[in-house]
């Protein structure tokens, strides 16, 4: 973890398995977190993804995609008076 007065940063190395426990692939991921810019707090993820043990298929989920944020209904962009924007 890297912290400092704008932003703190956290990397990580992970290994995705299979439900028998068999690794399908490796992750690098860099977190940083910005403190507030323009009254706006930003998370910026960067990913990379190795196949360590054969081919791999993403398929489609209803848990949304590689970053997904997950909010109290009541601030919801769709059913309350929330706002993800990505951009």
């Amino acid at each position: 973890m890297i912290k400092g007065p704008a932003c703190a940063q956290r990397n990580a190395r992970i290994d995705w398995l299979a439900a028998a426990g068999q690794r399908l692939l490796s992750e690098r991921r860099k977190t940083v977190f910005w403190d507030e810019i323009d009254s706006k707090r930003f998370i910026d993820v960067t990913s990379r993804l190795e196949m360590t043990d054969g081919p791999i298929r993403f398929g489609d989920t209803k848990e949304g995609g590689m970053c997904s944020v997950r909010v109290a209904s009541s601030i919801e962009g769709g059913r309350g008076s929330g706002r993800i924007a990505n951009g």
